[in-house]
């Protein structure tokens, strides 16, 4: 299944966003988009944009064919012409004075519809680009369609700690009970939905951060720290297409930069226009950075405490590998976040994502999702996409061997720890009600000092 391209990423383009929204193509990078594709495969086409619930890539379709059936007249005029040019050049060499002046006229005449249809060309490439541009990935085989509630569960993680936990607890009131976290001041100095940490709360994070790194490192991947900048460019090239941007994004006024909403976004970007050899790869890192998400504290009790904040600290992996290899790279990605999930000690499940759940970019995504006893439910914690060559196409990314034809690599991102939500989980499972206490996992007390519970302030 992995060896079929993506019929909405075959294009090596460079584009960049003016005001309006639309699309601008670089002519110097050429378009790869297989048009032909799409309109030999509409239906299958059509049915995945609806399976996403994207209705305006779905609509755009007919369009994208129909254009796509004139600017294919007009190249073949337009190839025509350009022959007949070329021919007038060759006979116009060779001719006498009198017959160079009838031939010259000739090619005088054809020159302006040359010229008209060199404009009309430009246009319809740029307006198949933007369309095809926004339709999303192809989909892994037998994955789910529809909405959350459809998502598969793959796999159980300490499957017997659940039922110590079941007792509902509250994180936020046990964070500030503890002195944890403090939400009133972070609401006068910036905003809702921001917060501190406090006390033993700020050592958990750094504690995490060490733990994972470490984890992560252990299983081949390279540590960076990540700009929290990037340039839209990249969120476009990545595949980023949220129904409504400016809910989401916090843009730069006056620049085409913005916040980083994951370290996927300046990982995936930091090998654009590259050519890797084929030894390199497969290359693994883990990032750490900054998350910047505006659209946090508008879903009812997932506004409450850490769960959904508009900025905070997570650790992500990223991967390029050979297609033949990505599948392969997949499995171990999500081995190592079951793993730190499992060294955790937290209950939790693997759910392959269904359809309507899915990023443009995702050919399949797996989350992982721990209990918390707050919310009577799981939580995500980690998110696993495979996107093929969807990014690498978009970011020009590619790998040769031996002197035969490059290659798009194939691109998978996932979270390695969203830190808050890994508090979160580790604040309401761990507290002990008859000793008044939180304990935390033990593989973090090497980067807790002397501290081996969590107690009230005196």
């Amino acid at each position: 299944m992995l060896e079929r391209i993506c019929f909405s990423c075959r294009a090596r383009i460079s584009l960049r966003r003016t005001k309006g929204r639309k699309f601008h193509v670089s002519a110097a990078m050429g378009l790869q988009f297989d048009y032909k594709f799409v309109k030999e495969n509409s239906d299958s086409v059509i049915k995945n944009c609806i399976d996403r619930k994207m209705p305006d890539a779905a609509a755009s379709v007919p369009r994208i064919i129909a254009l796509y059936n004139t600017y294919a007249e007009n190249r073949t005029r337009l190839n025509e012409l350009n022959h007949a040019r070329n021919n007038l050049t060759d006979r116009i060499q060779k001719a006498d004075k009198d017959k160079r002046l009838e031939l010259l006229e000739e090619a005088r005449e054809i020159k302006p519809e040359i010229n008209t249809l060199t404009f009309v060309l430009l246009q319809q490439e740029s307006e198949l680009t933007a369309l095809t541009y926004a339709l999303p990935n192809d989909v892994e085989e037998l994955n789910p369609v529809g909405p959350q509630e459809n998502a598969r569960t793959i796999k159980i993680i300490q499957p017997d700690r659940k039922d110590i936990v079941d007792e509902p607890r509250d994180h936020f009131q046990l964070a500030r009970d503890f002195d944890l976290l403090d939400i009133v001041s972070a609401a006068q100095t910036t905003g809702h939905a921001w917060y501190f940490l406090k006390n033993e709360a700020v050592l958990l994070e750094q504690a995490l951060i060490q733990f994972v790194l470490q984890k992560a490192i252990a299983n081949g991947y390279l540590p960076l720290t990540c700009p929290s900048v990037i340039r839209r460019n990249i969120l476009d090239c990545c595949g980023f297409q949220p129904r409504d941007r400016a809910s989401h994004v916090y843009a730069i006024e006056g620049t085409d930069l913005c916040l980083s909403g994951t370290a996927e976004l300046p990982m995936a970007g930091m090998f654009k226009d590259h050519m890797f050899q084929y030894s390199d790869l497969p290359r693994r890192y883990v990032g750490v950075g900054k998350a910047f998400r505006r659209e946090a504290g508008s879903r009812g009790l997932e506004s409450k405490g850490l769960y959904r904040v508009h900025e905070f600290t997570k650790l992500e992996l990223f991967a390029w590998s050979r297609k033949d290899e990505s599948e392969q790279a997949f499995d171990d990605m999500i081995e190592l976040q079951a793993n730190i999930i499992n060294s955790l000690e937290l209950h939790a499940r693997i759910i392959q994502m269904p359809s309507e759940e899915l990023g443009a970019p995702a050919f399949k995504k797996w989350d992982i999702e721990v209990w918390m006893p707050g919310r009577g439910d799981y939580g995500e914690v980690s998110s696993t996409s495979h996107c093929t060559d969807y990014q690498s196409r978009r970011l020009n990314i590619r790998y040769s061997k031996d002197g035969s034809k490059p290659e798009f690599v194939h691109t998978l991102n996932g979270t390695a720890a969203a830190i808050p939500r890994l508090l979160v989980a580790i604040i309401e499972n761990g507290w002990d009600k008859e000793n008044d206490l939180i304990q935390f996992p033990a593989v973090l007390k090497p980067w807790m000092g002397t501290i081996s519970t969590i107690r009230r302030k005196k």
